[in-house]
């Protein structure tokens, strides 16, 4: 009993101590909140904010050469556009067509395609002559591009057709007569053979091959070197006139002939 009286002072001082040495302890720092992801943007489906592609425009006008009096028919077709504008008085037009040109001079026409994306402006000039006794010789300084397309004209077919009519014929023949003048030797070009819209694509690439072979074969006929020409067959790839009419397809059922060299 002596002695743990003895022992008492002792261990209630350690209890103390200890005590003291375990509320100096400080608590471990609680774990850092995670921050919340930054919220990302999301794609935006604003039309306005969509890049638009620009407008495409296709011109083609035929002949580009006339004597005063005579027509020349101007087709087009654009794409990615809202609107066409022909300048000259004739005004706002449909994305695609054609009209008949009558100017009484030589004259540039502007042709305008709009769209989100942009405007294309592209321009074209029929050269009026206007001596009716225009030769050859009256036109050997004009660029060869345009007296190619004076002097070479394209031939019509009928339908489901690659006969030459008595009015191609003469129209081969002029185009040889030409060909084969001294200066023009040179010249090489392509026939490229079409057809309307009427029909399955591979039949009318079929019957657009037979009607440039049946050209360059009667071309050749004439003299020729047929190492200066190529056929193409373009079937109803490339019409010449977009309405879906007698007449149009009249237009598009033809051999036409393209300047190469």
């Amino acid at each position: 009993m002596r002695n743990f009286t003895r022992l008492l002072p002792s261990g209630l001082c350690l209890l103390a101590l200890l005590t003291v040495l375990g509320c100096g302890r400080r608590p471990p720092p609680a774990p850092r909140a995670e921050a919340p992801p930054t919220p990302t943007s999301a794609p935006t489906s604003d039309p306005s904010m969509m890049e638009s592609p620009a407008p495409e425009l296709d011109l083609l006008i035929v002949p580009s050469l006339i004597l005063e009096g005579e027509s020349a028919m101007l087709s087009w077709e654009a794409r990615n556009s809202d609107r066409v504008i022909i300048n000259n008085n004739i005004g706002l037009v449909e994305l695609s067509g054609r009209i008949k040109l009558f100017p009484d001079e030589t004259t540039s026409y502007d042709v305008i395609a709009e769209g989100l994306g942009g405007r294309v402006v592209k321009t074209i000039i029929v050269e009026v002559f206007k001596d009716e006794t225009l030769s050859m010789d009256d036109l050997k300084d004009l660029p060869l591009e345009e007296q190619f397309d004076y002097f070479v004209k394209p031939v019509f077919f009928s339908y489901d057709s690659a006969v030459l009519s008595e009015e191609a014929s003469l129209i081969l023949d002029g185009n040889a007569d030409w060909l084969t003048r001294p200066e023009n030797l040179g010249i090489r070009f392509l026939i490229e053979g079409h057809c309307d819209q009427r029909g399955t694509e591979e039949y009318n690439l079929a019957l657009g091959d037979t009607r440039a072979q049946a050209v360059l074969a009667y071309l050749a006929r004439q003299g020729i070197d047929l190492s200066r020409v190529k056929a193409l067959a373009l079937g109803e790839e490339r019409p010449f006139d977009l309405r879906q009419t007698e007449e149009g397809w009249r237009l598009n059922r033809r051999a036409h002939f393209v300047l190469t060299q």
